[in-house]
């Protein structure tokens, strides 16, 4: 589906989409109304993709792009060339595919700590996750992570999230600050939950085989990824496996 934010020029895309997709033209919103959240709903039972063309409001500011940031899976954000120049998004809708979910318990920390991160001086604890763990080429692989906050961090860290293949290349990758650049690290409380949502889009002909994803936290500015406690090198955890087979 495509959700067209965009209401005075809902017709006249319409006149131009030669496509299948449904359009809708919806008014922009401050905050959802129970009506708004009621109708998104029924979107999530019957689609699978949602594609958002937005008006100029920033996404952490448009009560449809921060309901979808916060609750489904950013697929692509883009904004294309040409006289329009307008920003498209799309999203994988959080029903969309059976996911497989395991608890982890991993802390990361402090880089003066490499080898030494522990719940006691650690600083974020990955508790657990979801994950499409059988997929095909040209599909999504959708990932949940559930972070907490084990102490207040006035930096932003950003998170990595990496599709490996059996050499440990990287296929597919997905970067940026938590929940959508809505959480940095630097808000999250001591206690609190944080649901993050990772959606990658893989690559047609991505070869038929096991992969793994690797999840970890760095620092924009240098690149230095944080120690975490899974072992005295790693800067990274590997979640998976993820199969990838024909449709």
């Amino acid at each position: 589906a495509i959700l067209y934010l965009r209401p005075q020029e809902t017709q006249q895309f319409l006149n131009t989409y030669h496509g299948r997709l449904p359009i809708y033209g919806l008014f922009p919103q401050a905050e959802l109304d129970a009506t708004s959240d009621d109708w998104l709903q029924t979107m999530r039972t019957a689609h699978q993709r949602i594609w958002v063309v937005p008006d100029d409001t920033l996404p952490e500011q448009s009560a449809w792009e921060r309901t979808l940031r916060g609750d489904e899976f950013l697929l692509l954000d883009t904004r294309p060339t040409g006289d329009q120049n307008r920003r498209m998004a799309l999203y994988g809708l959080v029903n969309s595919q059976p996911m497989s979910q395991a608890g982890i318990g991993t802390i990361f920390g402090d880089p003066a700590q490499v080898g030494n991160v522990t719940q006691s001086n650690g600083w974020f604890r990955l508790e657990g996750y979801a994950l499409t763990d059988q997929t095909a080429p040209g599909d999504d692989l959708l990932l949940t992570l559930v972070w907490s906050s084990l102490r207040p961090v006035e930096y932003d860290y950003h998170v990595f999230v990496h599709l490996l293949n059996g050499s440990n290349d990287k296929v597919a990758q997905r970067d940026g600050q938590p929940v959508q650049w809505l959480r940095p690290t630097s808000t999250w409380q001591p206690g609190e939950e944080i649901i993050d949502r990772y959606g990658l889009m893989l690559p047609d002909d991505l070869p038929l085989g096991a992969y793994s994803v690797a999840v970890g936290l760095y620092d924009p500015v240098s690149g230095q990824r944080l120690p975490v406690s899974a072992g005295p090198q790693d800067f990274a955890i590997e979640l998976g496996p993820v199969t990838v087979t024909n449709r």
